[in-house]
């Protein structure tokens, strides 16, 4: 196959860097619908600390491992920990649609798009429709570009 003719390349290029678009408005939505998504957790952490924290005894044997403050605590661990993911999650989603408008480290892109496959149903939709476009040749050569530009300055100086 050769060149594509000035129009239609024209066109591919359009619709190339208006999917890119759409995509990194849609990475800042999910972004930010994980980072309040982990909002919840903090339940999880403040009731956890209040049950761990509360005079409560239990007026079991001391046999039994799961006393109140045991469990509160496992609460607060659990609702922090998924807290931290969350907003990893985020950061990192929101992140790849900043790299997507600079057209910057497509490994990152690939990566947080698998890992978005994993949030049934959004996420999963967003994953699957970011790896197709960034698998095609006009969009890897979009990506190139940084790096041919850098070499280009290199060689004139």
């Amino acid at each position: 196959m050769g060149e594509l003719p000035p129009n239609l390349a024209q066109y591919q290029a359009y619709q190339d860097n208006e999917h890119l678009r759409l995509l990194s408005i849609f990475h800042y939505v999910l972004g930010a619908l994980n980072g309040f998504i982990g909002l919840f957790g903090l339940v999880y952490v403040f009731v956890g600390t209040a049950i761990a924290s509360s005079p409560l005894r239990s007026d079991t044997p001391d046999k039994v491992p799961f006393t109140p403050a045991f469990v509160g605590s496992l609460f607060a661990i659990f609702g922090g920990v998924f807290v931290v993911v969350s907003w990893l999650i985020a950061g990192l989603t929101i992140y790849a649609g900043i790299c997507i408008v600079k057209r910057q480290k497509p490994v990152l892109i690939y990566i947080v798009s698998a890992v978005n496959c994993l949030q049934i149903p959004w996420g999963t939709a967003l994953g699957v429709i970011t790896l197709l476009v960034m698998s095609r040749p006009s969009v890897k050569s979009q990506f190139d570009r940084p790096k041919e530009l850098l070499r280009e300055k290199a060689d004139a100086s």
